[in-house]
């Protein structure tokens, strides 16, 4: 039963394999027969109309190109996204560690009024038994 799993997933990768290597050998294929065509092409056209065929190859160009222009614009603004994100998050940490620093200030400030008020209580009640008594 194991033999018969390895021999499957084998099979299966070999198959992979084959129709990886295909694909790339017909877009090689492919890629040298524009090459060529677009050679010949501008050889016996010096001055003739464009042919469909030179069409195509300029529209690849074209679509080339402006690939790569908008891959350039795209990566542009990715790193200036990406260093606000950064200098976004340096500030909102800072502001983090300030407003914890605050709050422990605040606490302490809060403590110190409650035994202020707890002390001018006891003083207000014994002043009050002054003034009965």
């Amino acid at each position: 039963l194991g033999s018969s799993r390895q021999h499957t997933i084998l099979s299966l990768t070999a198959a992979t394999m084959q129709r990886t290597m295909l694909s790339s050998m017909l877009l090689a294929c492919f890629c040298a027969l524009i090459s060529a065509a677009s050679a010949a092409v501008s050889k016996s056209l010096d001055g003739e109309a464009v042919t469909p065929v030179q069409k195509v190859i300029e529209l690849l160009s074209g679509m080339l190109a402006k690939g790569k222009e908008e891959k350039h614009a795209e990566e542009v603004a990715f790193g200036k996204f990406s260093e606000f994100c950064s200098l976004q998050s340096e500030e909102k940490k800072r502001y983090i560690a300030k407003a914890a620093d605050d709050i422990q200030e605040l606490e302490t400030d809060i403590t110190k009024a409650e035994a202020d008020a707890n002390k001018l209580g006891d003083e207000i009640e014994k002043l009050q038994g002054e003034i009965a008594g």
